[in-house]
């Protein structure tokens, strides 16, 4: 039992190390070599956590429930939070900072293809025969436009990153255009990545033939990242009135800005997409794989620069016909040119593009899952019960903050039986779980390793 004691007793004081994060230190080196010094020690703990836990469980086989056992999976679950905790805020203010992140924010590119259009709206309502074939002529267009889909990490950061290797692809390929992003990453001086993301534009701009290297390197684009999360905040701090027209806020404005938008690690909602494309003046259409929906942003913009596709609360970059890049372009020539960049970059008017759909009927939030499943990684459902769940292909998870996934519908049911997943593969220990209608549930799944 002393043995047991002092494990417990060492995890405390590790989350209290990981709780008081790097706040004596400002040199990034530093930060980086506490980083991995806590790092080494978090992975110890929680492979001895598992093992604990693992071990009551064969005790608890035998019908005894074992002295500690609630407390070791109290503690596994306040040691994955406070880490997940720990790496964003590092993250949110050290973006630069050389830490182990894990694997690369940007993945390959895959052949990808849209989900089949239902008959019906996620409000259960039937589409017309006219907006059904618009909808299904939007779902042609898209596939022949973006041929492939470049698979970005899921960390809360996925919109961020999918604009971002978007945003230098473009410029890569629009050269031109180079002049005014550098001038535009100078505007907010001082700010966590700036630097970093203004001299990314400028090596890009002097050799395109970088790109592929750089946006694999997440030391390459945790800055940017981080660049993009301030000039959205910044836009919309310039434009609160506008803003706090059309957003119900349970927080402040400034609480919202920095929890929400400039906190890495938390997800983008729909005022941050509309600040970041309006503060860069670079329109994108995102289409949703669950609406079957295209929608552009800023909504009266022109032709979109680039595709996002969002799957329930994931985003992935959507790539047109590799282009072949021109190899060290000299640089754009900064003195006296009859060529400004002062003015906002000119773009032409589009046709609309998505049918008058009927209003979506409003998400009910039914599952909590609090777990850490580690960066990269995320949590899926399957089951029975509504038109959305199937146990053949699971649907991810929303993540909601640190080790938070949710599950929200919009369909009637009775009985939800389900089960969750790790990245739709790996299934939870134990039996199916129930909801009732009007229920809802927040549980701590176990997984056996696999």
């Amino acid at each position: 039992m002393a043995a047991h004691s002092s494990s417990i007793g060492s995890i405390q004081a590790l989350i209290a190390d990981l709780e008081s994060g790097c706040k004596e230190l400002t040199d990034v080196g530093q930060i980086a070599a506490r980083h991995e010094q806590l790092r080494i020690l978090y992975q110890a703990a929680q492979a001895e956590l598992n093992r604990q836990i693992e071990s009551s469980k064969n005790v608890q086989l035998l019908a005894v429930v074992p002295q500690g056992f609630l407390g070791l999976e109290e503690q596994a679950t306040t040691l994955h939070a406070a880490w997940r905790v720990f790496q964003d805020n590092i993250l949110t203010l050290y973006p630069h900072a050389p830490i182990n992140y894990g694997t690369a924010l940007v993945g390959d590119r895959i052949d990808w293809k849209p989900a089949e259009i239902a008959k019906r709206s996620k409000s259960g309502q039937e589409y017309t025969q006219l907006q059904y074939t618009q909808l299904q002529k939007i779902r042609a267009e898209l596939c022949a436009k973006y041929p492939k889909l470049q698979k970005i990490r899921g960390d809360g950061n996925c919109f961020y990153t999918s604009f971002a290797t978007g945003y230098l692809t473009w410029l890569c390929q629009n050269q031109t255009h180079f002049a005014e992003a550098i001038k535009k990453s100078l505007e907010l001086v001082g700010g966590p990545g700036n630097n970093e993301t203004c001299q990314v534009l400028v090596d890009l701009n002097e050799d395109p033939s970088r790109l592929e290297g750089y946006i694999t390197n997440n030391q390459k684009m945790l800055p940017l990242v981080s660049y993009l999360r301030h000039r959205a905040a910044h836009h919309m701090d310039s434009h609160k009135d506008h803003f706090n027209s059309f957003m119900v806020m349970s927080v402040p404005f400034s609480e919202y800005l920095k929890d929400r938008v400039l906190r890495m690690g938390h997800d983008a909602d729909n005022p941050e997409i509309v600040a970041l494309c309006a503060s860069l003046n670079f329109p994108l259409e995102i289409y949703d794989n669950s609406t079957s929906g295209l929608f552009r942003f800023p909504e009266d913009s022109g032709e979109p620069r680039i595709g996002v596709f969002r799957e329930v609360a994931h985003y992935s970059l959507l790539q047109r016909a590799q282009v072949s890049l021109p190899i060290h372009t000299p640089a754009a020539h900064h003195g006296s040119s009859s060529h400004s960049t002062d003015h906002p970059i000119a773009v032409k008017p589009a046709a609309p593009v998505t049918p008058v759909l009927p209003r979506p009927a409003e998400m009910k939030r039914i599952l909590t899952i609090t777990y850490d499943c580690g960066y990269g990684h995320s949590i899926y459902i399957r089951g029975k019960g509504n038109a959305d769940l199937s146990w053949d292909k699971g649907i991810k998870l929303r993540n909601d903050g640190p080790n938070k996934w949710i599950y929200e519908t919009d369909k009637d049911f009775d009985d939800l039986e389900f089960k969750v997943l790790i990245d739709d593969q790996h299934w939870e220990d134990g039996t199916n779980h129930h909801i009732d209608r009007d229920a809802t549930l927040e549980y701590t799944p176990s997984f056996t390793s696999p």
